[in-house]
């Protein structure tokens, strides 16, 4: 959450893909040292061995909504500001153009459009337009 809110969108998906349970389950090699659901996020990934890798404390919600959080308000953006929701999301580097509108209790919000383009030294900048 802290990276998407300093604008480093590069780490803040990086950091999503590292936490995301369906990326320890992709094949039968990591479904056995992961040990958990993949469709629960795990409180604990543990980095000791014998269990490096293995996931713990699954079904944990206090993690759950942290994810749900950092996906839905810190990366793609959804919040409410003085009343009013506002939709300004953080797109992965190399993305390219990324635009939609969202549908909020029967109306739409505004269009928006926005762009990354990585710098000379790899970060992303995020563009409005």
């Amino acid at each position: 959450m802290a990276f998407a809110k300093m604008g480093d969108s590069r780490r803040a998906w990086e950091l999503l893909e590292m936490i995301n349970p369906l990326n320890h389950t992709r094949s039968p090699e990591e479904i056995a040292t992961y040990k958990v659901e993949p469709y629960v996020v795990a409180a604990d990934v543990y980095a000791l061995s014998p269990h490096i890798g293995r996931g713990g404390w699954t079904w944990y919600t206090g993690s759950a909504g942290w994810m749900y959080m950092l996906i839905l308000e810190s990366l793609l953006g959804l919040r409410l500001e003085k009343g009013q929701t506002a939709y300004r999301t953080v797109p992965p580097c190399g993305l390219g153009d990324v635009q939609g509108a969202l549908p909020v209790q029967g109306n739409r919000l505004p269009h928006h459009r926005a762009s990354t383009e990585r710098r000379q030294r790899g970060e992303c900048d995020r563009r409005w337009r």
